[in-house]
């Protein structure tokens, strides 16, 4: 799961580095996802959805953390949720995490780019396939 997604990621920033058809279409969806995202985003700021959406999980959570035997199963879940809010809600941790993602991206592209050029030159994965 975890290298699947990472091969993704990497794969998926060095695409978008690159000045062709592929690359525009996925900066097409990646823009896309962001102007769904901010236009979330805006639409919380006006409304206070997540405020909303977490108080209707916390009466949820209290609700069955009343019912005989379920608080031990609860009360992790109030945590997470606790939690969740107060990391979504700190701008910050947002603008960081944005921040850690647009180098995270320009890193894996430049891997990729690297192991290509790497390949290229020294016929890795030639030597692979003859050994197969």
């Amino acid at each position: 799961g975890a290298w699947l997604g990472g091969a993704l990621f990497a794969a998926s920033s060095y695409l978008a580095r690159r000045d062709d058809d592929v690359a525009r279409a996925l900066l097409g969806a990646g823009s896309g996802g962001l102007v769904a995202l901010n236009y979330g985003a805006g639409l919380d700021a006006r409304y206070g959805l997540a405020r909303q959406a977490e108080r209707a999980v916390g009466e949820a959570l209290r609700a069955a953390k009343s019912a005989q035997g379920a608080g031990p199963y609860v009360e992790p879940l109030e945590e997470a949720v606790a939690a969740a809010a107060q990391a979504l809600g700190d701008r910050r941790f947002v603008e960081a995490l944005g921040g850690a993602a647009v180098t995270a991206s320009a890193l894996a592209a430049q891997a990729v780019g690297e192991a290509m050029e790497f390949n290229e030159r020294h016929q890795v994965s030639a030597h692979i396939v003859q050994g197969l």
